[in-house]
């Protein structure tokens, strides 16, 4: 099962989130047969909800007592050598937030807005340096060496600013860092989190009234619709 993350001592929404991730999402997260990239997502909103940090808790000692009762498994004689193994294996860099809100690590990293303490299910992992996704748009890889294949960046926008139009082949998992988006007539502020899937089609719009950063994991791959889709497309792949 995972851990149940700690509260940030630093968190950014000032106001308890209103949208969360489903009961069967965090059950998943709480039983650990989450993929590392939505994992990291859920992660990070737990960090900033004690709503979905108590029922995540609550499942957690569930699930124990779920297993307290089944019948002992014998181990793997490989098992205590593997577990050993995992622990001793060599983590990522650090990565640490300075007071102008610039974040460290082994790479050239990518500055977010004054101010913003950064999760804490972040730290110890590389952040990559910010690209350009559209006008007033950028986007920042984030490693995940438990899962190299796995996808999850950082995205930045400017007020007023508009992600292209796009769908998805797969899904794709979003929590609100600071500032706002639309999703059509739908808000998500800070510590906020959404789901998107083979049937949503989106135009996020940042909130006119400060700088939005999220954290996302896609799934598949994105589908981009119009002009600057098409200039898009070949940066988020086929």
């Amino acid at each position: 099962m995972s851990p149940t993350p700690s509260p940030n001592p630093n968190p950014s929404p000032t106001m308890p989130p209103r949208h969360h991730p489903g009961e069967e999402l965090l059950l998943a997260h709480a039983a650990g047969t989450l993929g590392a990239g939505p994992g990291l997502i859920v992660a990070v909103h737990l960090e900033a909800c004690g709503a979905c940090r108590a029922l995540v808790a609550a499942l957690e000692v569930a699930g124990g007592v779920m297993m307290a009762e089944l019948p002992p498994v014998p181990m793997s004689s490989l098992a205590l050598e593997r577990a050993l193994a995992a622990i001793e294996r060599p983590g990522a860099v650090a990565v640490a937030v300075t007071g102008a809100g610039a974040v460290t690590g082994a790479v050239a990293a990518p500055k977010v807005p004054a101010g913003l303490e950064l999760p804490l299910a972040l730290r110890g992992r590389d952040v990559g340096p910010w690209r350009w996704l559209a006008p007033g748009m950028r986007w920042s890889r984030v490693a995940v060496p438990e899962a190299p294949r796995a996808n999850v960046v950082l995205m930045r926008g400017r007020p007023d600013r508009l992600l292209p139009a796009h769908g998805h082949r797969g899904s794709e998992f979003t929590q609100v860092l600071c500032g706002a988006i639309y999703d059509g007539d739908v808000r998500y502020g800070p510590g906020d989190m959404f789901v998107a899937d083979d049937a949503t089609h989106h135009h996020l719009r940042v909130a006119d009234e400060g700088e939005c950063l999220c954290i996302a994991a896609i799934e598949g791959r994105m589908r981009m619709s119009g002009l600057i889709g098409r200039i898009v497309q070949p940066l988020v792949g086929p």
